[in-house]
Formats: structure tokens, C-alpha cells, sequence
């Protein structure tokens, strides 16, 4: 089974060191596809009446409380701090490289197999089903960063060259990669 973690950061206790730390227990454990997540105070719970009677809340745009933006005043570092690092996590955890180890780590050390099916009826397709794939490829290839093109092309050697291959993780990786050079910067 492939754990899909979910962290929360900004707590009163945490300070910026929580982000160094979580990405490295990120990476020690093999957590493939963590979701990293800013305490965000819904309206309704203890959390969110406890830090406004602290006066703590900043706005009450609803559209920001969405675990991505920063709505309260942290304890032990600034709105911009706490933003600032969630983003540092994901862009270091969600590199090209280092997902893709965290992945072929955890494939090998829990010694799993992962059959996505895609492998197998890209043998089965059509000359024509198989031209349509590559024109797909190209098009995903016009569209995504130089770094990711490379990670993909070698991916598609890989395959070539008869190397076991999961295209659907590639596809993942990318995704996630993608999302963690694209974070918003923070309006803080």
C-alpha cells in the first residue's frame, strides 16, 4: 500500500526548523506523495474560536482558508515564514530526483510490485493507437519545464532500452513537481 501522508504545519509549537524536519522525515521514510497542509482555523471549530479571542485571525476571506494560504497569526514565526516554508518543503521534496528515489526506494525496501496495466497494452495497441500515443507525448512535452522534459525523455530511453518503467508514476511525478514550482507566492 502506498501511504498518501498528510502534514500540517503552523502549529503554536512549531518554529521554522518544523520545515527542515518534515522534509527529512519525508525523505527517510519513503512517503512518496505526501500533501503538505498550513493550519488553517475553519470557522466553527475550537481552533478558530480560540485564536480570535487571541485576536490571531487575519481575515475572514473565506476563499484563503483553503490549507494553502495563511489566515491566522503564527505563534513562533510570521504568516510569511510559515508560507514561504510550506513551499520550501514541496519544492524540496517534490524535485524530479528526489521523488523519483523516494518511489524506487519504497518499490524495492517494502519489496512491492506495482502493475499499472499501461506497460502492457501499449504492447497490445495498434500502429495507429501507438502513433496517436507518441503525438501525446509531444504535445505533454511542449507543455511541461526543460528539467521535467529531460526526466521524461530519459524515462521514455528507460522503456526503450527494455528498463522497467511505470509510466502512470512518471505522470505523477511530473504533476507534483509541477504543483511545487507553482505554488502562488504569498500576498503576506
Amino acid at each position: 500500500i502506498k501511504v498518501m501522508p498528510s502534514f500540517v504545519v503552523g502549529s503554536d509549537t512549531e518554529d521554522e526548523t518544523i520545515f527542515e524536519k518534515t522534509a527529512t522525515f519525508i525523505k527517510d521514510n519513503n512517503l512518496v506523495y505526501p500533501m503538505i497542509n498550513i493550519l488553517t482555523p475553519l470557522p466553527g471549530t475550537k481552533l478558530y474560536t480560540r485564536l480570535e479571542n487571541e485576536g490571531r485571525i487575519l481575515h475572514k476571506n473565506w476563499t484563503k482558508y483553503d490549507f494553502e494560504s495563511v489566515c491566522f497569526k503564527p505563534k513562533q514565526m510570521s504568516a510569511k515564514t510559515l508560507e514561504d516554508g510550506r513551499r520550501w518543503i514541496f519544492r524540496e521534496i517534490y524535485s524530479l530526483e528526489n521523488t523519483q528515489s523516494r518511489y524506487d526506494n519504497f518499490m524495492t525496501k517494502k519489496e512491492v510490485n506495482e502493475v499499472t496495466g499501461f506497460e502492457d497494452a501499449f504492447g497490445k495497441m495498434k500502429m495507429t493507437d501507438k502513433f496517436f500515443m507518441a503525438i501525446l507525448v509531444l504535445k505533454i512535452l511542449s507543455k511541461v519545464n526543460t528539467e521535467q522534459r529531460k526526466y521524461f525523455i530519459d524515462v521514455i530511453r528507460n522503456y526503450l532500452k527494455g528498463n522497467e518503467t511505470n509510466f502512470g508514476n512518471s505522470f505523477s511525478i511530473m504533476s507534483f513537481n509541477d504543483y511545487a514550482y507553482n505554488i502562488p507566492l504569498s500576498e503576506n
